[in-house]
Parts: structure tokens; C-alpha cells; sequence
């Protein structure tokens, strides 16, 4: 039988939790772009882009971002401080991963992270894939944790 590690919902900062892609505009201020979205809220589209990673990651594991049938064997906690494109255009994740035992009582692993990504132009389709690189490089970091 496979293991099974659960994938708990991302949690993201309020301001970004939105379907607005986050620009920040100055060092106090940030600005949603006008015309890029995400078709969900960014912590829905973080968990299941992050949870389909990660299955590709680790084929050995099932990995499930719902409440399992059976008990699992190891939890994923991730809280996202930032993910947004700065001022200067680069798209800047930033947070902190946990792997709990599967009733979370204690932790196994934590790191913090911080990944950059340079979109190839200001289009909507350079940032979301910048940040989908990102996104990847997290689930790289988690998967050689797990």
C-alpha cells in the first residue's frame, strides 16, 4: 500500500487571497493587475498547483489535498508570506513549509523559502508562468524534505 501525505490548504497573506494577480507598486503598497486573474482564489489555485507537483514528485506517495479515508502518513504545511511580482517585475514566493507526522504531532521537517523568478516579458502569460516556475521550485525543496 501507498503512503498517503496530505497536503493542508495554502495559506496566504488576506491582501493576496484573491483571483486578482498581485503587483506590488512600491515598497508599502501593492496595486492588483488590470487584467490578470486566476480562476480561482490564489490559495485554491496554490494547493491544487502545488498537490499536482507534487505527485509528479513523488510517485510513490499518494498525495491529497482533501481529508483522506485513511489516516495519513505525513502532513504538509505551507504558509505563503509573499507571491507577488515586485517593482522591478520578478516574481518573489516566499514562506515557510512544515512535514508533521500524519496526526501532526510532531514535526519531521521545516524549512523557509524564498524563490525568485525573472517572467520573460510584463505579460500575463510571463508572470503566471514565473510563478509557476516558482511554484515548482517549492515543490522540488518539499519533495526532497518529504
Amino acid at each position: 500500500m501507498r503512503a498517503v501525505v496530505r497536503l493542508m490548504p495554502v495559506s496566504v497573506p488576506d491582501y493576496l487571497d484573491t483571483e486578482d494577480i498581485v503587483l506590488r507598486s512600491g515598497q508599502n503598497e501593492v496595486k492588483v493587475s488590470p487584467t490578470g486573474r486566476w480562476a480561482e482564489r490564489l490559495s485554491v489555485g496554490l494547493t491544487h498547483a502545488l498537490n499536482a507537483a507534487l505527485a509528479g514528485r513523488l510517485p510513490s506517495a499518494d498525495i491529497v489535498a482533501n481529508r483522506p479515508i485513511v489516516p495519513p502518513a505525513k502532513q504538509i504545511v505551507v504558509d505563503v508570506e509573499s507571491f507577488e511580482i515586485g517593482v522591478d517585475g520578478r516574481c518573489l514566493l516566499v514562506g515557510l513549509w512544515t512535514i508533521a507526522s500524519g496526526d501532526a504531532g510532531r514535526v519531521l521537517h521545516s524549512d523557509h523559502f524564498t524563490f525568485v523568478e525573472q517572467p520573460a516579458d510584463t505579460s500575463d502569460a510571463a508572470i503566471a508562468s514565473a510563478m509557476t516556475r516558482a511554484i515548482d521550485r517549492l515543490a522540488d525543496q518539499i519533495a526532497a524534505g518529504v
